[in-house]
């Protein structure tokens, strides 16, 4: 990638993340309720992750940077989920719930003081506000998968193909550190915006912020190419 391609990428992103900073700002969180309470957090962690993203790749720091990403893929993941299927929260917290047991067995060879009835005290607590969101839905206690994610928030490929290649740098794999040349550095901008636009739509129609250029950053981020999935629109 040459020295104007990049920056034609970093000023699509530094664009995209001041308007969803601004639209985050815009609202009163403590105003929100129901699914909503969900999505403001979640889309400001994303906030933060393009400023650390930005912050990163302008620093040089490219391995850095892509760590980064594959939270950025999750976390676009269920918003996207959530935005398609609002019902899908009770499974992604019970998802949660289910790693809280798989934490038990690595805090008691730490000698932490975690019970198993701590983890379903809190369960306990946390189901009946869930299930209350969603009168008349059958809630099921399943795990949903990442794959899952990818294909009730209709975003499939950021599953099957960025999600699963970041995931290299995630786990420290050889590939990623041996051979960083087997990563497309366009890739990274490409799944970035991706997430961004993402976020800016959920902000937009799902908590009332002001994001008016969302119609020019769906243009946008479709002409960076074909390694672009879909985005949620």
């Amino acid at each position: 990638m040459d020295t104007a391609a990049k920056q034609a990428h970093i000023q699509l992103l530094a664009e995209m993340h001041a308007e969803l900073a601004a639209g985050l700002a815009g609202i009163n969180p403590t105003a929100l309720t129901g699914v909503a309470r969900y999505f403001h957090p979640t889309c400001a962690g994303i906030a933060d992750l393009a400023a650390g993203f930005l912050t990163l790749k302008q620093a040089g720091h490219i391995h850095a940077a892509r760590v980064l990403i594959r939270t950025f893929i999750e976390a676009t993941l269920k918003i996207g989920t959530v935005y398609e299927k609002p019902s899908a929260l009770y499974r992604i917290a019970f998802t949660e719930h289910v790693g809280d047991g798989q934490f038990l067995t690595a805090a008691d060879e730490n000698k932490i003081v975690v019970t198993p009835g701590m983890i379903d005290a809190k369960w306990a607590q946390t189901k009946p506000a869930l299930a209350s969101l969603f009168p008349g839905e059958q809630l099921k206690d399943a795990a949903i998968s990442a794959e899952t994610l990818g294909k009730w928030s209709k975003m499939p490929d950021l599953y099957n193909f960025q999600f699963k290649l970041y995931c290299n740098y995630t786990h420290a794999t050889l590939r990623a550190h041996v051979s960083p040349e087997h990563f497309d550095p366009e890739l990274d901008y490409l799944t970035v915006s991706q997430c961004l636009f993402t976020a800016l739509v959920v902000v937009n129609k799902r908590l009332g912020g002001i994001c008016p250029n969302i119609e020019a950053y769906f243009r946008r981020v479709q002409a960076l190419g074909p390694k672009s999935s879909q985005p949620l629109a």
